[in-house]
């Protein structure tokens, strides 16, 4: 079973509707991860009469062996600890190409960088008129570059919070440390 269940557009069903006896694992990795969801889901399964395999023929919802379930935590810990640590690694990697290159590694593109013109005509129709001081809203900017023909991916006119955001530039989110 990978990524959302979709084969060339059509949604596959899987387990006892199905007529699959059980789901098989190439490595054990793939089920275990955060303890509390990889129980979660091991209840799931044991609930729709699906057994969970690995490609050893290890059974891994045999919830009656005692030492099985021990072992199954702890390789669970032991792949949380793994990707917690790859995490770690390839954002250090950003980051010192990051501070190497002084430009962006990874992540979306800016409104800067997928529509450079727009983002100056935002900016120019931003500013305060000369004799009024007054300046126009992010929704008549919006408004305006959609005349100008400038639209979002999707073909509509920008989101006024877009508009902003291009104007104003990114917004720090602030990172909250457990």
């Amino acid at each position: 079973m990978r990524g959302d269940g979709k084969i060339g557009g059509q949604r596959r069903q899987h387990g006892p509707a199905a007529g699959a006896e059980g789901l098989e694992l190439q490595h054990v990795g793939q089920h275990l991860g955060h303890g509390p969801v990889q129980g979660h889901g091991d209840l799931l399964l044991d609930l729709r009469g699906v057994r969970l395999l690995t490609a050893s023929g290890d059974d891994l919802t045999d919830s009656d062996d005692l030492g099985r379930k021990m072992m199954r935590q702890v390789a669970g810990a032991f792949a949380e600890y793994e990707k917690g640590r790859l995490v770690a690694k390839l954002r250090s990697g950003r980051q010192r190409k990051r501070a190497e290159t002084g430009k962006k590694v990874g992540g979306r593109k800016s409104h800067g960088e997928q529509w450079p013109a727009a983002v100056a005509l935002a900016k120019r129709l931003r500013r305060a008129n000369p004799k009024t001081g007054e300046r126009l809203s992010y929704r008549r900017i919006s408004a305006r570059l959609a005349e100008a023909g400038h639209h979002n991916e999707s073909g509509q006119p920008f989101n006024p919070q877009s508009v902003r955001a291009m104007i104003e530039g990114p917004q720090q989110r602030q990172r909250v440390k457990p």
